[in-house]
């Protein structure tokens, strides 16, 4: 739905910077959120920044291809004395010690690699990076007080995901890198180590597992809510150009030498070459994609929108004719074959063919408003001193 997801960009250029990551639509995939228009399984460009812990917790969802946007944790209490100005904040002019919940410390280390993410994020969505401004960063302590707040909470009511999911979330992460080294070096370029990766994921799937068990389902969106939306927004009900297509992928590490990576060409060559001398492409991609999500669809990504892959990817999916087979195209995930099946024009949507899109949305935004009542509750109760 092209103009819901410009408004929607507009909406999320600032409170994005927040990325509590409660306050994705939890059970609600994009797939599942806009299953006829978008990938479930498409690389995006977001997904060439690991590590970093948001990525392993609904940072944000996708709604008609684009980012929603996170909610602003509690306002919490000013630090005495600061100014109204709001001046370029230099790394070393934060203080060591930025808040104190309770007696846990948030330390710069831990505000610098928050900060490195929500910009990163903005980034990938094509948001302008704001300045680092003081703003800037309370924005980003904001967000962390608030997952600490919830995190706590939920330890004490015995809601920690378990040791195990946060175990295979952690191998996950370290199985997109060639070596140990190699992983080692990109978590320190984000201010981690595996312990600390470790700790965020726990914290990050412990409250994505209180949003998915306690939350989601209290929520309830009605047809007339639907219905409201779609009127009052009724000349932006448009449909994007889209294409269905289906890939198969020969991965390649990351940090891989060029060894590595030709091997893994010249799989993928291979691989095209059984397809193109008349073996069926779904079969194919469920015997030897490397994408196992949508392999077990036979390779099918449902429909893709501009911009909702990583341009390369976008490029050859836009640029086949139905029912062609493509050369190999190279991504950051490795080595793509791409069959499209279907293409579809831009056009104006009824308001069942944006239902999906249109519930998802306002959903959304009342995960938002519980994540953010919550956070606020529990503020209230606590001793939190600002030191920035």
């Amino acid at each position: 739905m092209r103009t819901l997801r410009t408004a929607r960009r507009r909406e999320s250029s600032v409170a994005v910077l927040v990325l509590v990551p409660v306050l994705a639509l939890v059970g609600c995939s994009r797939g599942e959120a806009d299953a006829a228009q978008t990938a479930p399984s498409a690389p995006t460009a977001a997904a060439t920044s690991e590590p970093r812990a948001a990525a392993s917790t609904p940072a944000a969802s996708t709604v008609g291809g684009a980012t929603a946007s996170t909610a602003p944790a509690a306002t919490l209490p000013a630090a005495p004395g600061a100014a109204s100005a709001d001046p370029p904040l230099a790394p070393e002019q934060i203080p060591t010690v930025v808040a104190k919940i309770g007696q846990i410390e948030v330390t710069r280390d831990d505000l610098l690699s928050r900060a490195a993410e929500a910009r990163g994020a903005l980034a990938e969505r094509g948001v302008q990076q704001p300045p680092a401004t003081r703003s800037f960063y309370r924005a980003v302590l904001d967000d962390i007080i608030g997952n600490r707040l919830l995190y706590q909470d939920l330890v004490a009511r015995g809601l920690t995901a378990p040791k195990v999911d946060v175990d295979q979330r952690f191998a996950e992460i370290r199985g997109r890198y060639a070596s140990d080294e190699e992983f080692d070096r990109a978590l320190a370029s984000r201010g981690f180590d595996r312990d600390r990766l470790r700790s965020e994921l726990t914290e990050g799937m412990t409250v994505q597992r209180w949003v998915q068990q306690e939350v989601v389902p209290s929520l309830e969106v009605t047809p007339e809510m639907v219905q409201q939306f779609y009127d009052d927004n009724a000349d932006q009900m448009v449909a994007a150009e889209a294409v269905r297509v289906s890939h198969l992928l020969v991965g390649v590490p990351r940090g891989a030498d060029d060894a590595t990576r030709a091997a893994s060409r010249q799989k993928a060559e291979a691989l095209r070459a059984r397809i193109a001398g008349g073996e069926d492409f779904s079969a194919v991609a469920r015997e030897a994609s490397d994408d196992r999500g949508s392999a077990e669809r036979g390779g099918d990504l449902g429909w893709v929108q501009r911009g909702q892959t990583v341009p390369t990817f976008e490029d050859a999916a836009f640029s086949l004719a139905p029912g062609t087979l493509s050369p190999l195209v190279e991504s950051p995930f490795g080595f793509h074959v791409l069959e499209v099946a279907e293409k579809r024009p831009e056009k104006k949507m009824t308001v069942d063919e944006a239902r999906p899109q249109i519930e998802a949305l306002l959903q959304q935004r009342l995960l938002e408003i519980k994540v953010r009542d919550a956070v606020q509750e529990l503020a209230g109760k606590a001793k939190i001193e600002i030191l920035l």
